[in-house]
């Protein structure tokens, strides 16, 4: 975990008087806690989105940015599939249209451009801070899973290797996980390592209210697991004036 990394772009929010940590931002900081994570960028500009695609390579999802946007799908700021500069010059121009619409101003509104990640079993891991009992953790299948038939399971903070193997085996779905239907099973490594770096995050920064990876990609055995989705929230009043840290 780097640390000073993760308080520098912590404090960049506080500036900002934002709770709610854009997704390019929370996306950083799992990648600094060591998760993999597409390859992004941001954009002011349709040229800078054009240069960043090629860097990074077509096809890649364009997603706008914005501390006053949560939920970007509300804003019809999500494009997927952009394989041109072309396309990467009209959709920069439409998620911006969009957003503008959305929040009624154009001011600082950018573009993230991201790395289209083949597609895996989607999961969910979040965090969610309770007033008595701490971190909670949880688990379950992601993507539209999670609001269709609601499979999770959640423990209390500090998890025991036994309460991240429970999790795993006590949902539903936990059949997806394995070999089935001729698809080879998850790496089950790589999924207990991101419940418990989320849990350490959790830990180590009490002043996240919460934390929501959804959807994460995991792959077959040995191929680890990509974030593609992520979201942090932070408390309206930090613990960190109160000595907790």
């Amino acid at each position: 975990m780097n640390k000073e990394a993760i308080k520098e772009i912590l404090a960049l929010i506080r500036e900002r008087n934002s709770l709610v940590i854009p997704e390019s931002y929370s996306k950083k900081i799992f990648e600094h806690l060591g998760m993999g994570i597409p390859k992004q960028g941001l954009a002011k500009s349709e040229e800078e989105a054009i240069f960043l695609a090629q860097e990074i390579g077509f096809p890649v999802v364009l997603k706008v940015h914005s501390f006053e946007i949560t939920h970007k799908s509300d804003a019809k700021g999500v494009l997927v599939g952009v394989k041109t500069p072309n396309e990467v010059r009209a959709g920069f121009r439409e998620i911006m249209s969009n957003a503008s619409d959305y929040l009624g101003t154009n001011t600082e509104i950018q573009v993230s451009v991201q790395q289209m990640i083949e597609s895996g079993t989607e999961i969910i891991i979040g965090m969610k801070r309770d007033e008595i009992f701490g971190p909670t953790i949880l688990f379950g299948l992601g993507g539209v899973w999670v609001e269709v038939l609601k499979d999770v399971s959640i423990r209390v903070a500090p998890l025991t290797e036994r309460d991240v193997d429970e999790m795993i085996s006590e949902i539903k779905g936990k059949r997806l996980l394995g070999e089935f239907r001729g698809a080879k099973a998850r790496d089950r490594k790589a999924l207990k390592s991101l419940l418990f770096q989320v849990e350490r995050l959790a830990l180590e920064f009490p002043e996240i209210s919460e934390i929501d990876l959804n959807p994460v990609f995991l792959h077959e055995e040995g191929k680890g697991a990509m974030v593609v989705d992520a979201r942090i929230i932070l408390s309206s009043e930090s613990l960190i004036s109160e000595g907790a840290v």
